[in-house]
């Protein structure tokens, strides 16, 4: 059993951390951060903290646990510019959940790299991620929205200007996800709160990430596991701490420290991927997703209890977030069709702009498509499933005249029944359209 320091845990509060690998280690700033925060808010402090105290009590009794049902989580993305590359493409945003998704559900393709010391122990989370179909007045609204501003430059949490004063949406409804250029103002990839530090501070409530490590930006590199820091830092706003403890990673005199996970064996953090890494007397879990490593793969089932019992706990309304009657105002479950055509860029409710014919909807999985442009666009023209990912591209960034456009027999053969969205992308309005298939 993991040695537990209450010591330990008072300085680990927050998490914002530079990129996995070669740049991860030096750019943390995880104490200089909580320090910050001690001198602001002294009554943040674990030691004064009522929120830190009752979810510490909640973990080690365990009696806020409910059976394996899957918890839904609405996720809203800010897309924070200043027309830069930061401003990523949807797709990006997709993949992103797809990532989350397979991480917090053990579908992750490199499960099967587990070394054979941590596979007994290595967690399905039973969390699945959702994009939001609805804004918290219950219009309907794609969740991820674009806003142009400085402070993309500068995420970080003493930054002159705001990020999260730039678009927020309420913290018992959704998880706030900004998306910047500079998460810290440097090189940094991401931060996050704990929750028992903005039980009075939902405004602040959520994960900064620099845009570069979003989806499979990196993907076929050797940074691919870069990709991997948001499965991070969703673990820090569901409550977990780096595994090696409150200090800097690689840091000796970690191994006296904690992480509040019984099955993490203590380490003093590591930067590369040394599967045979023995820091602490004891092998390493160097394949865990709250390290620093290149070679991220798994949570365990210590860090599934304590994510787990956070969700069911009421600070910082995290259990608020997947009761259906929010599953279904937010339009992750349950019969949407008043959202059929929204725009995904900024939000308005438009009345049908391109004219959009799908017929016969429900169909056998074949299907005409008519659509009328007002002048010469480049369309793409997409099929999604409820959770927002991509399945079937119908065209693809495709120039088409102004005028009315008919694309017959669209074959989903291939496809299983049931309910989809067909999106149709041109310019900065986005139409998604409900489609049945049988």
């Amino acid at each position: 059993m993991i040695r537990f320091s209450t010591i330990a845990l008072l300085y680990l509060i927050l998490s914002p951390c530079s990129s996995f690998g070669q740049d991860f280690g030096s750019q943390c700033e995880t104490r200089n951060a909580s320090e910050y925060l001690y001198k602001e808010h002294p009554e943040l402090r674990p030691e004064n903290n009522a929120a830190y105290q009752k979810l510490e009590r909640a973990i080690k009794q365990g009696h806020l646990r409910r059976n394996d049902e899957k918890f839904i989580i609405p996720v809203v993305f800010h897309i924070i510019h200043d027309n830069g590359p930061e401003n990523i493409p949807d797709e990006r945003i997709y993949e992103a959940v797809d990532i989350l998704n397979e991480d917090f559900n053990f579908k992750n393709l490199d499960r099967f790299e587990i070394v054979d010391e941590f596979e007994g122990i290595a967690a399905n989370i039973g969390i699945e991620f959702r994009i939001a179909r609805k804004n918290a007045r219950g219009n309907c609204e794609l969740g991820i929205i674009r806003k142009e501003s400085k402070a993309t430059n500068n995420g970080n949490w003493d930054a002159p200007l705001n990020v999260k004063a730039v678009s927020y949406w309420p913290r018992d409804k959704y998880l706030n996800i900004w998306i910047v250029a500079k998460s810290d103002g440097g090189n940094g990839s991401g931060w996050a709160y704990l929750p028992s530090q903005v039980e009075d501070r939902p405004t602040v409530d959520g994960i900064v990430m620099s845009a570069r490590y979003i989806g499979h930006s990196l993907k076929g590199t050797d940074q691919a596991s870069f990709n991997r820091v948001l499965t991070h830092e969703v673990g820090h706003f569901l409550n977990l701490r780096h595994i090696w403890g409150p200090g800097e990673n690689g840091e000796q005199d970690q191994c006296d420290e904690d992480d509040g996970v019984d099955d993490t064996p203590n380490t003093n953090g590591f930067t590369g991927c040394d599967t045979g890494r023995l820091s602490c007397g004891s092998l390493d879990n160097n394949q865990n997703y709250m390290e620093y490593t290149r070679c991220p793969r798994m949570f365990t089932n210590g860090q599934k209890e304590r994510m787990l019992v956070t969700l069911m706990s009421d600070v910082s309304d995290r259990n608020k977030l997947w009761q259906e009657e929010n599953l279904i105002a937010t339009g992750v479950i349950g019969e949407a069709s008043e959202c059929d055509v929204v725009t995904g860029l900024r939000g308005d409710l438009l009345e049908n702009p391109f004219k959009l014919s799908i017929y016969p909807n429900p169909s056998n999985k074949r299907f005409d498509l008519t659509f009328s442009l007002e002048k010469r666009e480049k369309v793409t023209i997409q099929i999604q499933d409820v959770n927002g990912r991509t399945i079937h591209s119908v065209v693809n960034s495709v120039w088409y005249n102004a005028g009315e456009h008919h694309l017959p027999n669209i074959d989903l053969s291939d496809m299983n029944a049931g309910l989809y969205f067909l999106n149709v992308i041109v310019d900065e309005v986005r139409s998604v359209n409900r489609l049945i298939l049988q």
